[in-house]
């Protein structure tokens, strides 16, 4: 920490930053950031008029923390670059479009919130980070369930072809599915926190890890509960099979990872089996066949995007517009659908690059722990992205909380030519 003020420039700011990324303020920041952020989706602040402004003051929050974050990088000009080279290729379908002012606005401020979060610094971000922000969104859906009770609304829905309990349990937000996604993303922080402490002293970790795991569960949402046992298999895979071997049990160790590997294969085509077979996805699916069989061969649309068409009108939610222009016989939930739409294929090039960036940068990372629970995050982010669009929304906290964690992981201290962490001890040993 000294040696910052007799190297870098600006020395005197980093150094106090630096501080303050060690106090309370730094956690209470982090905290505040993801509780407004996620019960900025409650149902019943939304009957109040009142949610969007409540989860925009949280994406304000991030942003800012976020643009501290290349401020403070040691390679800003080389962040800067490969940002606003992402965020050009974002932006050239929505600019083309003949968008009003506002709606452009709008579409942009997700943009660059996503290029942020794709592709910022990690210099800001720390585990602590990420466990504040971890229990910001548990005391969130805490606050939407008595908020919706409360309001007397509903708690339970209608869950598709049957779901794990018949039905589908929402906490207060406007879905079952927001409610789950939401749940896993600050119950993988708990993991990774009770993995870096040697699952010592963390009863209190459990005691949530337990609440988030029973909204997952509860849901009905296929998709995370799929997402979350593929997370978890890699936690064995990474953690406790090599735990079973140091501690001599190397029997048990062979036993879990032929049992992971069967699972693996089996899970695959059960998983296969069911996107091609189940009828709430194939109507997930059929969106996307709806709009590829009527914009398919228009050129412009295809490599720009169809942004007019589906925010063009303000009268008409983007879930209305679209299906009402590419037939109620589909849903819109597709990241691919979704990607398409607002940027066409040069914004799904630009998605691409992004996310293969950070796949190769998961496997060149050198610290085994922190490549295993990198791979665990990204597969899961990859896994969701099959039927939902949430590894390309920025209105639900999953991916934003998921790419601060694994920006947390790839801190590195190494040579004055590469980022380095502001402070000590929040990675792996």
């Amino acid at each position: 920490m000294e040696h910052l003020g007799s190297v870098y420039p600006m020395q005197g700011w980093r150094a106090q930053v630096c501080r303050f990324m060690e106090g309370r303020p730094y956690k209470l920041l982090a905290f505040i950031t993801f509780l407004l952020y996620t019960v900025g989706g409650s149902t019943y602040l939304e009957t109040l008029g009142v949610a969007t402004i409540v989860e925009c003051i949280g994406q304000v929050l991030l942003l800012g923390s976020l643009l501290i974050s290349i401020l403070l990088s040691y390679q800003a000009k080389a962040i800067i670059f490969r940002l606003t080279a992402l965020l050009s290729i974002f932006s050239i379908g929505i600019l083309v479009q003949g968008l009003s002012i506002g709606t452009t606005v709008r579409l942009e401020a997700s943009m660059i919130l996503i290029g942020f979060l794709l592709c910022g610094s990690p210099d800001f971000f720390s585990l602590t980070f990420a466990d504040m922000a971890s229990k910001g969104i548990s005391a969130g859906l805490l606050l939407t369930l008595l908020l919706a009770v409360i309001g007397g609304q509903s708690l339970v829905g209608f869950v598709g072809e049957g779901g794990l309990l018949g039905f589908g349990f929402s906490c207060g937000m406007a879905s079952k599915n927001f409610a789950a996604i939401t749940a896993f993303g600050a119950l993988s922080v708990q993991i990774i926190w009770c993995i870096r402490l040697g699952f010592k002293n963390c009863f209190q970790r459990y005691i949530i890890s337990a609440l988030l795991f029973a909204v997952v569960v509860m849901s009905g949402s296929r998709t995370t509960q799929i997402v979350c046992l593929f997370f978890f298999s890699l936690i064995i895979w990474h953690f406790f099979i090599p735990y079973c071997k140091a501690s001599g049990r190397r029997g048990l160790a062979k036993w879990l990872k032929r049992v992971l590997v069967l699972a693996y294969i089996a899970g695959s085509m059960v998983g296969l089996l069911m996107v091609t077979s189940s009828g709430t996805y194939a109507y997930r699916y059929r969106g996307l066949t709806n709009y590829l069989n009527m914009y398919g061969n228009d050129i412009f649309h295809m490599l720009f995007g169809n942004a007019k068409m589906a925010f063009g009108n303000n009268s008409l939610s983007y879930v209305e517009a679209v299906r009402h222009n590419t037939g109620y016989s589909g849903t819109v939930e597709l990241p691919l659908l979704s990607v398409l739409i607002k940027n066409g294929i040069i914004g799904l090039v630009g998605y691409i690059a992004a996310y293969v960036w950070w796949i190769i940068k998961t496997m060149k990372e050198e610290r085994r722990e922190s490549r295993g629970i990198l791979t665990a995050l990204i597969g899961s982010l990859l896994i969701s992205a099959m039927v939902e669009n949430f590894i390309v929304n920025v209105h639900i906290v999953y991916m934003p909380i998921t790419f601060i964690t694994m920006w947390a992981l790839v801190r590195h201290q190494t040579n004055d030519t590469e980022v380095k962490p502001l402070f000590r001890g929040e990675h792996f040993a």
